[in-house]
């Protein structure tokens, strides 16, 4: 039928658009620096075709774009606690970071078009993780009250950590010239005391090896040799270097070994080496660190037996020579009081030794004797108590010994003997002599 008709048109309320922003790919790369510094921060916003801006095409024309906030989220490949966005302060803007997600709103009341451009140019993606995930992240906006929208995707590329040596110079290893038996160290122990590190990896560092770049044989004999995958040891080769060095795993093992002579140099240098690289030139693979560490040998000269005449210490107190006929080389001391003491320098080379001390321990007198090194007690003191048998003077049957057992001495080390407790006329705490024999 005829009639007349009213059309009523609704008008869509289209989303508030951004223009004028790159929205291509963009790349970051973790950074090599070992350093406190998030290893990828990279701004997100940025100026393409003209000056970023907004529009809001129900109001084309008019210039009017009304903003009340923005969201900007990871909305896709989010790496949860590693993965943020952060910003600097901006004039009449609020950042509040939640979940996934940088919320901008304004300080107070409503914010203009170009602090919200100049706010969003602040924002970055960081990510402070050694090992990033490298999965693509979708970052998306939100204007307003609008649908979440696409608006860049970020790829992440993760790269090697080269390890690091913290501590270049380890401990010096003493080693007996002529006498020493051989001395093993695992990779591992080496990585251990070289302080190692490695940012790509947690602790136990197992995954880490050494690359060998120098050996030093200088005496006429003594070797450094390895042993790979349980292979057996065998003397390094010659050649290696920086350029040329030789690959160990963290279970293998080097040793130093052979009758090297005394003041001779053997030096053992390395860096550490993470695997991930087969490369055997540790001047250009992030897979070895930048930095050597070193291990020196001493070589010392072996220990003998030591002997010291009582008789022949010139520092005592209360004491006197007397000779006897029962004493190791005819002559003895003797106490001249109740307490005294004989101190002589040590003339042996550092090492282990068991001390023995000779004396005469008579059936009439008690003697409290100490032994001292450097004024640290040797063992501990003992008596010189005897009450059995007929001997009552300084002869074969009196003539005694007493064993301090394995006892540190340092070369030039002050030996300090002291006696107490003695009653002069009857026991005056004879000595004979000191014996210091080395611990094999």
């Amino acid at each position: 039928v005829s009639a007349s008709y009213a059309l009523a048109v609704a008008a869509d309320d289209d989303a508030i658009e951004i223009k004028n922003a790159d929205t291509s790919l963009l790349s970051v790369t973790e950074s090599p620096a070992d350093s406190s510094a998030n290893p990828i921060s990279q701004f997100i916003f940025a100026d393409s075709g003209g000056a970023l801006t907004f529009v809001d095409p129900d109001t084309a024309g008019s210039g009017s774009v009304a903003i009340s906030g923005i969201q900007v989220s990871i909305s896709g490949g989010f790496e949860d606690g590693v993965d943020t966005l952060t910003s600097s302060a901006s004039s009449n803007i609020n950042f509040s970071w939640s979940g996934n997600t940088l919320a901008l709103s304004p300080v107070s009341g409503s914010a203009t078009l170009t602090e919200y451009v100049n706010a969003l140019k602040t924002i970055k993606f960081e990510n402070d993780s050694d090992t990033p995930d490298t999965s693509t992240r979708q970052i998306s906006l939100k204007i307003n009250d609008q649908p979440l929208s696409d608006f860049r995707k970020i790829s992440v590329d993760d790269i090697n950590d080269p390890p690091g040596i913290t501590t270049a110079s380890l401990p010096t290893q003493t080693y007996v010239a002529t006498t020493g038996s051989p001395i093993s160290w695992t990779v591992s122990e080496l990585l251990t005391q070289a302080g190692a590190t490695d940012r790509d990896l947690t602790l136990p560092l197992t995954q880490l090896g050494i690359g060998v770049s120098e050996v030093i044989d200088a005496g006429t004999s003594g070797t450094w040799k390895y042993n790979k995958n349980g292979a057996g040891f065998v003397a390094f080769p010659a050649g290696i270097s920086n350029t040329n060095v030789i690959q160990l795993d963290n279970d293998d093992v080097i040793q130093f070994d052979g009758e090297a002579t005394v003041g001779s140099a053997h030096s053992l240098s390395f860096k550490a080496w993470d695997m991930t690289e087969a490369s055997v030139d540790s001047t250009s693979s992030s897979a070895y660190s930048s930095t050597s560490a070193t291990k020196n040998m001493t070589i010392l000269t072996p220990a003998t037996t030591v002997t010291v005449e009582a008789e022949s210490i010139t520092t005592r107190s209360d004491y006197s020579v007397i000779s006897n006929t029962a004493a190791s080389n005819g002559q003895m001391l003797q106490a001249t009081a109740t307490s005294g003491s004989a101190q002589f320098t040590f003339s042996g080379v550092s090492a282990k030794y068991d001390i023995v001390v000779q004396y005469f321990d008579e059936n009439d007198g008690i003697t409290t004797a100490t032994l001292k090194s450097d004024n640290v007690v040797l063992g501990t003191s003992w008596r010189w108590d005897n009450i059995t048998g007929n001997s009552n003077s300084p002869n074969a049957n009196s003539l005694k010994t007493h064993t301090i057992p394995g006892q540190n001495l340092t070369n030039g080390a002050t030996i300090l003997f002291e006696y107490s407790d003695v009653i002069v006329a009857d026991e005056p705490a004879r000595l004979d002599k000191f014996t210091f024999n080395p611990v094999a």
